[in-house]
């Protein structure tokens, strides 16, 4: 290049250079980004954890002395040839073991040419060297699983790590498109009629129809859960983590404008099924759980409104106490613990009997009527404005359901709830009443 430099000094001019690199969807701000004054004793901004962003896409430039010549994104469906290393499907498959591979294979093609005995020799030295490996490999590998379920300090890194154990290869069923639409109009379609009227209600209540504040904001992103999929706006929760003050300001103003206006950005009301097969027939569309990515901005609304509901309900004492489903500081264990305590109490006496009826109701938080919960809701004493607001955010909700073999199919409601939905659900299911369904279809196909 010196010589080419010497020979011809505008040679450089005529040389197009090209790199590569990931571009993310947000960069995490620096420590001086969420600086600002406070007054005398204003409390301090709680700044979250900053993460990383994991949708990112390569970007390819090409240049010259000039500038930038064409840059290019490359596609999502575009594999990328990288350096042979480790399957994705054997985490213990190492780069040593590669190498390994590798040399044996070298080996064995040595040997068939030569047909001598110490190539030979060195041929089987080779392999049980690259088997030794691979068994070593794979013990340490689930060591340190055991290790990890061992020292695991809550459910999530538990079911995560059993996650990892377990074989991800997926078979589709052979359910045609008219299949899964009929299914979904039979879980969707049950509605009534019966006590959806609300003009009656006039109860207002400014603990729950009130605007929102920066404080709600900012506890409700700091309670988000990271690595959590997104829906169709494709914002991560690591994002919102990351939002400097201004926009949350900004943010406020948005939702303020959602309670004031009662309207929902279109987007919002947007999710997307993925019917994950669960047991039994693969053919059954049953069979499957409907899992709805919806929109994390549109979750932390909803989620600010469920804050506010599980106080009122909480401090008027509105949930019974057996009701452990949903409710902060309760889990399934208290039900283990009251059953044992039964059968211990029982076994103490001589001759007695104890009777456990488990009952097991099918698509139950899917099959229940809005309607009538709105009625409960309204029956309760709840601000007519708050459960009008809840009402509208579900009434124009549409769902759209995906699998890997056929075209998207339209809904007008989510098969999985939010959890506000599942609060609402809970308040209101102690009490049912007949169910009138209409025949008017839910479910269309979706071009």
């Amino acid at each position: 290049m010196v010589e080419m430099f010497n020979f011809d000094p505008h040679w450089l001019k005529n040389v197009i250079t090209g790199d590569e690199t990931w571009v993310y969807g947000y960069d995490p701000e620096t420590k001086r980004h969420p600086s600002q004054w406070l007054e005398h004793g204003e409390p301090r901004f709680k700044k979250a954890r900053i993460f990383k962003s994991k949708l990112k896409c390569l970007l390819i430039t090409f240049f010259d002395v000039k500038g930038l010549v064409q840059y290019e994104f490359v596609p999502e469906d575009m594999r990328i040839k990288v350096r042979p290393g480790r399957p994705k499907s054997k985490p213990w498959y190492s780069r040593e073991c590669y190498l390994a591979k590798k040399s044996a294979k070298a080996s064995l093609t040595t040997f068939k040419e030569t047909n001598t005995d110490v190539d030979r020799n060195i041929y089987v030295s080779n392999r049980k060297r690259y088997t030794t490996l691979i068994n070593f490999n794979k013990k340490k590998y689930l060591q340190e699983k055991q290790e990890l379920l061992k020292n695991a300090r809550d459910s999530a890194n538990f079911w995560k790590t059993i996650a990892t154990l377990k074989d991800k290869s997926y078979i589709q069923g052979n359910i045609t498109i008219l299949e899964w639409q009929c299914f979904y109009n039979k879980l969707l379609s049950a509605e009534t009629t019966i006590g959806s009227d609300l003009s009656t209600l006039s109860r207002i209540d400014p603990e729950l129809y009130c605007e929102i504040s920066i404080t709600e904001i900012t506890r409700e992103i700091s309670s988000l859960a990271n690595e959590k999929a997104c829906g169709a706006d494709e914002i991560p929760n690591e994002a919102l983590k990351t939002l400097p003050f201004e926009h949350l300001v900004t943010l406020k103003n948005i939702f303020n404008r959602i309670i004031n206006s009662g309207s929902y950005p279109l987007i919002w009301s947007k999710s997307i099924i993925h019917p994950i097969f669960k047991s039994g027939d693969r053919d059954n569309p049953s069979n499957y759980r409907g899992i709805a990515l919806i929109s994390n901005l549109s979750k932390l609304f909803t989620s600010i409104l469920k804050s506010r509901l599980r106080n009122w309900i909480e401090g008027r004492s509105i949930i019974p106490e057996n009701q452990a489903g949903f409710r902060k500081g309760y889990s399934c264990q208290d039900h283990i613990f009251t059953l044992l305590s039964l059968i211990q109490l029982t076994l103490r006496r001589k001759r007695r009997k104890l009777y456990a009826f488990f009952v097991d109701l099918k698509k139950a938080f899917d099959t229940v009527p809005h309607s009538l919960l709105w009625s409960k809701l309204g029956e309760l004493g709840l601000d007519f404005r708050f459960v009008n607001l809840i009402r509208n955010y579900f009434e124009q909700m549409t769902t759209t359901a995906t699998t890997q073999t056929w075209p998207k199919i339209l809904s007008r409601r989510p098969t999985r709830s939010p959890a506000l939905m599942m609060k609402i659900r809970v308040i209101g299911c102690s009490r049912a009443s007949p169910v009138e369904k209409r025949g008017k279809p839910w479910l269309d196909i979706y071009d």
